[in-house]
């Protein structure tokens, strides 16, 4: 049994949360830890942070669609519209590379969970919600220059806005000066987060940073977590970045002359280019390392990775990227909110009016509805192709074709690219009705469960039932008035979904067979 918690180092005795400083750095304190054992702790603080790491993905994901269909005033100079537009489309790519990149931190967290012998953590709440866990309120909304404020003072490192006062109305400066700029993103902070600093809460979000610093105290030290909790035996379930980082960059970029050969571009430093940290462990020093790696690309500066990775150490963190994105946003005087016609956490089930529903926002069009609906299924069968991967071993078989991993995997990239596309038709389209203005959005709603059936039989009946929903969501949207693009697009989607049906029915029938031999 594990050493238990003692209030010596964790104070805290009526379990809440707080944040201390100590010569490991800044830590979290979550809980009453005098009641569990430190390896409990830590599956504890994994799984909050696995949730985090999904929170922050889908609202990157949600900021980059947003700005998809932005308009731009139509009294600017062609000039400055390109200007514009083009710092527009350099954001998106490099805020979808960030959500990229999270995903791979949610991933690394399941490896070290399996490492541990915990089980895996693919949850999260909906939106809205306010956790004190949470580095801020996360929700679903386009990008502004307050939630990007938030982004960045919730991956930056720590003391980066000690001493800096929020900018007065008169305080006018330059992009380039870093000061005037911090003093800048904190007034816009402030404003976003609709309350002033206090002594008690200086900033008002919490640093990701914390978290892991309080993951790693436990971790590396053998008195609290002895190396018996270390256990390699499930190695072969682990996520490798062989599986998870082809993509990212592609293949034909890597074999693109002006990628190849230019050092710069491929140490991860362009625009748009993610750079997946997915390592599968045995060791604790392995799993130390590898959160380390993590921790560094979200906040950077003041943390140092113990392995040696040398593309992803000098790549740029996701804080200097948001904050490199802001100086811009501020040097090229871009409205504050310049995607106001998305919707902040759309839903496609109308919230019971009796309670206070929060920030939320129905999709009422019915067509537009049914393209959140066919969205949310195809997350649902995201989450459990994630899930199912990480469960299922590494078998090649006599030909050398990954087996049964292989094809979850490509599952899980094919309903990527599905949610992307799924999410570009939404933020084109009406929220409330035709003749609307404004428009609708990815909703992002979690499934009413995240955990799979213990047999692999009942599995893959999961499965067909979600592809035959959303057949019929399908059929649905292509009886309308569908334009050329979407009309293609569910063309192809149908077309595939029968493919995988008919692959997924004949698993059916042979573990159905299995089944009955047994």
């Amino acid at each position: 049994m594990s050493t238990p918690a003692t209030p010596s180092s964790w104070s805290n005795p009526l379990g809440g949360i707080r944040f201390t400083s100590t010569p490991l750095g800044e830590m979290v304190e979550i809980g009453d830890p005098t009641t569990t054992t430190w390896r409990d702790q830590l599956i504890k603080l994994l799984h909050i942070d696995a949730a985090i790491e999904h929170g922050l993905m889908v609202a990157y994901l949600y900021a980059a669609y947003s700005l998809a269909d932005v308009d731009l005033p139509p009294t600017l100079d062609a000039a400055t519209r390109d200007r514009r537009r083009k710092a527009l489309t350099g954001w998106q790519e490099e805020v979808l590379a960030i959500a990229k990149e999270e995903m791979g931190h949610l991933v690394m967290v399941q490896n070290v969970l399996s490492l541990l012998g915990a089980p895996l953590c693919l949850s999260r709440e909906d939106f809205p919600w306010d956790s004190q866990f949470y580095p801020f309120p996360i929700k679903l909304e386009p990008l502004s220059r307050g939630s990007l404020a938030a982004y960045v003072v919730a991956e930056m490192p720590k003391g980066w806005l000690d001493g800096v006062t929020p900018a007065a109305a008169a305080d006018t400066g330059s992009p380039t000066d870093d000061a005037y700029v911090k003093r800048r993103l904190l007034a816009d902070l402030i404003t976003y987060l609709g309350y002033a600093p206090t002594p008690e809460k200086p900033i008002g979000v919490n640093r990701v940073g914390a978290l892991f610093n309080a993951v790693l105290a436990i971790m590396e030290d053998p008195d609290r977590l002895p190396d018996r909790h270390f256990n390699d035996n499930r190695y072969g379930l682990q996520a490798l970045e062989a599986e998870w980082a082809k993509y990212f960059p592609s293949p034909l970029q890597e074999q693109d002359a002006v990628y190849r050969d230019n050092p710069e571009l491929r140490r991860g430093n362009r625009t748009g280019d993610a750079q997946m940290i997915i390592e599968p462990l045995a060791t604790r020093d392995e799993a130390v390392a590898a959160l380390k790696l993590v921790a560094h690309q979200g906040e950077s500066p003041d943390t140092a990775p113990a392995a040696s990775k040398a593309p992803s150490q000098e790549a740029k963190s996701h804080f200097e990227r948001f904050f490199a994105i802001y100086k811009e946003w501020l040097a090229l005087g871009i409205d504050a909110n310049p995607a106001a016609r998305i919707p902040v956490n759309p839903t496609e089930i109308r919230v019971d009016e009796r309670r206070d529903p929060g920030p939320s926002t129905y999709i009422a069009d019915a067509r537009s509805n049914r393209w959140a609906k066919l969205f949310n299924l195809r997350y649902r069968l995201l989450l459990t192709s994630l899930g199912h991967t990480l469960q299922t071993h590494r078998h090649a078989d006599c030909s050398g074709t990954p087996g049964l991993r292989g094809t979850l995997n490509h599952m899980c990239f094919g309903e990527m690219y599905n949610l992307k596309a799924i999410a570009n038709i939404l933020v084109r389209s009406p929220r409330d009705s035709r003749r609307d203005p404004k428009r609708a959005g990815p909703p992002f709603q979690m499934p009413y469960g995240t955990q799979l059936p213990a047999a692999e039989l009942d599995r893959w009946l999961l499965y067909a039932d979600i592809l035959e929903a959303s057949q019929s969501i399908t059929a649905w949207l292509l009886d309308g008035d569908s334009n050329q693009a979407e009309r293609a697009y569910l063309t192809h989607l149908s077309a595939m979904d029968r493919n995988t049906l008919t692959m997924v029915n004949g698993l059916v029938a042979r573990f159905t067979l299995t089944k009955g031999a047994e």
